[in-house]
């Protein structure tokens, strides 16, 4: 996808780096199919990672046993129907955080094993969200061992998991590319300024 000045995308890469990572701490690949070292660890050679990103049974494969031993934090929980997604989660061995409301339906899964832990947040709260989601991520991923990424289900948390992978150095997209997605003006004129097409 080309980029203009807010269309960064760096999730796939930085995503497919982390997955290489994960799967040589699993014995899955070994060191020799890594081209150089860097601070987070092997940077993948393209065989790598078109073996990870392949849309294979092989490919699958190795997505799925990176899973496992995972923590992954869940800015909500969705409404109950999403419950069937931290079953699949659990079954492929990611230990899942959960930060949702006092009083939200994900705190039961947490009593009966399907995720790690539940963070009661109180989204009301504006003001101190970002830092009362990032102080539980870290308290909670320090308990699990680590931490390795964050999404949501919800599009209104997308800005908030943005700057909190961000602040937390973890794969994702950048807080300007969500916020320019997220703003039509400014989605226009990105493209405009990437010399694509875009409605006047």
């Amino acid at each position: 996808m080309p980029s203009g000045p807010h269309l960064h995308h760096q999730a796939p890469a930085t995503a497919t780096a982390a997955l290489v990572a994960l799967l040589q701490q699993h014995q899955q690949v070994g060191r020799s199919l890594c081209t150089t070292a860097d601070a987070r660890g092997f940077i993948p050679s393209a065989a790598v990672q078109d073996k990870v990103g392949a849309r294979t049974i092989e490919g699958r494969k190795l997505r799925r046993s990176v899973l496992k031993g995972s923590v992954i934090a869940f800015v909500t929980a969705g409404y109950s129907g999403k419950r069937f997604i931290f079953e699949k989660a659990h079954e492929l061995g990611v230990k899942a955080i959960v930060l949702d409301g006092p009083d939200s339906w994900a705190q039961l899964m947490q009593r009966e094993g399907i995720i790690a832990k539940f963070c009661p947040i109180d989204f009301s709260n504006a003001e101190h969200v970002f830092e009362n989601c990032s102080k539980a991520i870290r308290a909670a991923s320090a308990e699990l061992g680590g931490l390795d990424g964050i999404t949501t289900f919800c599009e209104m948390a997308v800005p908030l998991v943005a700057r909190l992978t961000e602040a937390l150095g973890l794969p994702g997209n950048t807080p300007d590319a969500v916020d320019a997605a997220r703003d039509k003006y400014m989605t226009r004129t990105c493209l405009a300024q990437a010399g694509l097409p875009t409605p006047r």
